[in-house]
């Protein structure tokens, strides 16, 4: 139990600190996506949508909006494949994942860790098993996580979860360290993004 509180308290303050400095270093670029996606379409610069989280408590995940205002309105809560409510910006954003850049923010506000298990929006619950969703609200979600480098939405839904599963049940700091370095390749080389 107490080298389990210590790895948590470990984690946070890594996650806090990573998130601090990644935050302060993307600032320039951080600004330009905002510009880009305020000039080129009417709306926020960021979309917020409900996401559960750990103990399931619901928050609003942070992500530039990479869609027309009020998509959710006019569409399905899911992208589907060449939709049509996201802009051209928004495409860009999104083929660099630079569109989840803000998520950075719910680390910082203690809502999301840098890596775990990705948050359902509520209407997904339904999709997993009771035991299912113990495990993966156990600990907080990620913006990247086990399941998004070993596939990400190419992965059905029952793969997905089992990554997650996994990392939630034997998750480590070194885990952590090479699911991160995982990430920025599979970022760099835009392997899984749709």
């Amino acid at each position: 139990m107490t080298t389990l509180l210590r790895d948590s308290v470990g984690k946070s303050i890594f996650d806090v600190a990573t998130a601090t400095l990644l935050l302060l270093l993307a600032a320039p670029l951080f600004a330009l996506i905002a510009a880009a996606v305020k000039l080129t379409s009417p709306g926020t610069v960021f979309y917020r949508q409900t996401r559960v989280g750990k103990e399931g408590r619901q928050f609003p995940m942070l992500k530039f909006r990479s869609m027309v205002a009020n998509a959710d309105r006019i569409g399905p809560w899911y992208t589907e494949e060449n939709d049509l409510r996201v802009t051209w910006v928004g495409r860009v954003l999104r083929s660099a994942s630079l569109d989840e850049l803000p998520q950075l923010i719910n680390v910082i506000r203690g809502e999301m860790s840098l890596v775990g298990p990705r948050p359902p929006v509520p209407l997904q619950l339904g999709d997993y098993t009771e035991v299912d969703r113990r495990i993966l609200f156990s600990v907080k979600p990620g913006i990247t996580g086990l399941a998004q480098v070993m596939g990400r939405s190419s992965l059905p839904l029952e793969a997905r979860t089992n990554y997650s599963i996994h990392y939630a049940l034997h998750r480590t700091m070194f885990m952590d360290l090479g699911i991160l370095a995982r990430t920025a390749w599979a970022v760099v080389t835009r392997q899984g993004t749709n």
